[in-house]
């Protein structure tokens, strides 16, 4: 509240000019920050709607599907030992 004191004139009286202005500042500051959170509660409440749940299945599908594709190649070779080749080809 230290940018207050340079809206009063002086000779004005300074205890009730702050007052005014720090009421009008708090009230700014209030309605500002009420009608944010009831903005991202709306947008929260759209997110969680029922189609929510199928996209986050779906993505953890793939997910899992990736794991395992990585985990076991289609050759039959393992991931730790493409992991060490590669490392060894780095030493050498």
């Amino acid at each position: 509240m230290t940018f207050l004191p340079q809206f009063v004139s002086p000779g004005q009286a300074l205890l009730h000019v702050l007052l005014l202005l720090g009421s009008i500042f708090a009230v700014i500051g209030f309605t500002w920050m009420n009608s944010t959170a009831s903005f991202v509660t709306r947008v929260r409440d759209f997110i969680n709607c029922p189609t929510r749940a199928a996209v986050d299945g779906a993505s953890h599908q793939v997910w899992c599907c990736s794991a395992l594709e990585h985990a076991w190649p289609p050759n039959g070779s393992s991931a730790a030992r493409i992991y060490s080749e590669g490392n060894s080809k780095l030493m050498s």
